[in-house]
């Protein structure tokens, strides 16, 4: 039975580090679409791994997908045509599903669909997120991912400007009036010490 328990332990910290390994450009929205006539709708959503191509903005589409952050940025999207239209048989198709992809983003919340610049749809994809911008460093947010809820690094700077300010007021400090008292008093005794020393080892007159 320990045995067992620790082959799983193994196993399932092998996995963790494979999915820390994968960086977050490496990885990509896989949303399955579903067209029905005219209108387009983002029926669900995972995360895959590897990159999506990047927007032909060469061409003009009837439609885009839209990503957006927890404040309604803008962060990705995707121009596309619905494909009812089968080329090599001549006929249209009134409803069926196609895939498309969009990177991945920490701070991505909703998938949204436009037809000719109006939104016709939505689809939450919050879940995947892992920087929800509310202003609070949550137990599942990182520095790295969510520098704007997490903002340990702009902390540090500061604490560290504040301690080298201190240093240099202290060392343009100028001496205290005690101070320079004790000094002169040791250096007088010194003097007198030397004087004693010399006058004690001088040959007597007779």
């Amino acid at each position: 039975m320990k045995k067992k328990l620790m082959i799983i332990a193994l196993m399932l910290a092998m996995a963790i580090q494979f999915v820390q390994a994968v960086a977050i450009n490496e990885i990509s929205y896989s949303i399955k679409m579903r067209f029905d006539g005219h209108n387009a709708l983002p029926e669900s959503a995972k995360l895959v791994q590897g990159e999506a191509a990047e927007e032909d903005k060469t061409e003009n589409h009837s439609y885009s997908l839209q990503l957006t952050s927890f404040k309604g940025e803008k962060l990705d999207s995707r121009g596309f045509d619905l494909p009812n239209y089968w080329f090599d048989i001549d006929v249209y198709v009134e409803n069926g599903t196609f895939i498309m992809f969009l990177p991945y983003h920490t701070n991505g919340q909703k998938l949204e669909v436009y037809r000719n610049g109006r939104k016709i749809s939505e689809l939450d994809v919050s879940e995947f997120a892992s920087c929800n911008q509310d202003g609070f460093c949550s137990v599942t947010e990182k520095q790295e991912e969510c520098p704007e809820d997490c903002k340990v690094k702009v902390v540090e700077e500061k604490t560290s400007e504040a301690k080298e300010e201190k240093t240099t007021v202290i060392k343009e400090k100028p001496l205290s009036p005690s101070l320079v008292a004790t000094i002169v008093i040791l250096l007088l005794v010194l003097a007198a010490l030397i004087y004693f020393a010399t006058r004690k080892g001088a040959p007597k007159k007779r």
